[in-house]
Protein backbone atom coordinates (compact mmCIF):
# COMPACT_ATOMS: atom_id res chain seq x y z
CA UNK A 1 0.00 0.00 0.00
CA UNK A 2 2.64 2.24 0.65
CA UNK A 3 4.39 2.54 -2.53
CA UNK A 4 0.46 2.96 -4.37
CA UNK A 5 0.13 5.82 -1.99
CA UNK A 6 3.52 7.27 -2.39
CA UNK A 7 3.72 7.05 -6.37
CA UNK A 8 -0.12 9.15 -6.01
CA UNK A 9 0.64 12.02 -3.60
CA UNK A 10 0.69 14.70 -5.88
CA UNK A 11 -1.10 13.28 -8.59
CA UNK A 12 -4.95 14.52 -7.39
CA UNK A 13 -5.72 10.97 -6.54
CA UNK A 14 -8.36 10.68 -3.30
CA UNK A 15 -6.87 7.38 -1.68
CA UNK A 16 -9.04 5.54 0.92
CA UNK A 17 -7.90 2.73 3.19
CA UNK A 18 -10.00 0.86 5.88
CA UNK A 19 -7.00 0.66 8.98
CA UNK A 20 -7.22 -0.70 12.48
CA UNK A 21 -5.06 2.32 13.92
CA UNK A 22 -6.80 5.39 14.89
CA UNK A 23 -5.33 7.50 11.70
CA UNK A 24 -3.26 6.51 8.84
CA UNK A 25 -0.90 9.85 7.75
CA UNK A 26 -0.32 8.51 4.32
CA UNK A 27 -4.27 8.11 2.96
CA UNK A 28 -6.63 11.27 2.47
CA UNK A 29 -9.50 9.33 3.98
CA UNK A 30 -9.03 6.68 6.35
CA UNK A 31 -11.97 4.02 7.84
CA UNK A 32 -12.63 3.41 11.40
CA UNK A 33 -14.59 0.78 12.65
CA UNK A 34 -15.97 2.11 16.27
CA UNK A 35 -18.76 0.11 18.25
CA UNK A 36 -19.76 -1.46 14.79
CA UNK A 37 -20.10 1.78 13.39
CA UNK A 38 -17.84 3.21 10.55
CA UNK A 39 -16.66 6.19 10.43
CA UNK A 40 -13.92 8.28 8.65
CA UNK A 41 -11.18 10.99 9.46
CA UNK A 42 -9.66 13.09 6.50
CA UNK A 43 -6.02 14.24 6.42
CA UNK A 44 -6.29 17.69 4.97
CA UNK A 45 -2.98 17.86 4.48
CA UNK A 46 -2.06 15.28 2.03
CA UNK A 47 -5.35 16.18 0.24
CA UNK A 48 -4.36 19.71 -0.31
CA UNK A 49 -0.85 18.22 -1.37
CA UNK A 50 -2.72 15.79 -3.96
CA UNK A 51 -4.48 18.83 -4.95
CA UNK A 52 -8.07 17.86 -3.63
CA UNK A 53 -10.52 20.21 -2.03
CA UNK A 54 -12.62 18.55 0.49
CA UNK A 55 -16.03 20.27 1.03
CA UNK A 56 -17.17 22.00 4.37
CA UNK A 57 -19.88 19.41 4.55
CA UNK A 58 -17.97 16.81 4.36
CA UNK A 59 -15.47 17.64 6.98
CA UNK A 60 -18.02 18.13 9.53
CA UNK A 61 -19.18 14.60 9.11
CA UNK A 62 -15.34 13.39 9.88
CA UNK A 63 -14.56 12.22 12.93
CA UNK A 64 -12.05 13.95 14.98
Amino acid sequence: MGEVVKSHTESGVLTVNYSHKTSDSQVVINLIKYKNKFKFQINQTIAKNAGLQIGSRLLKLAAK
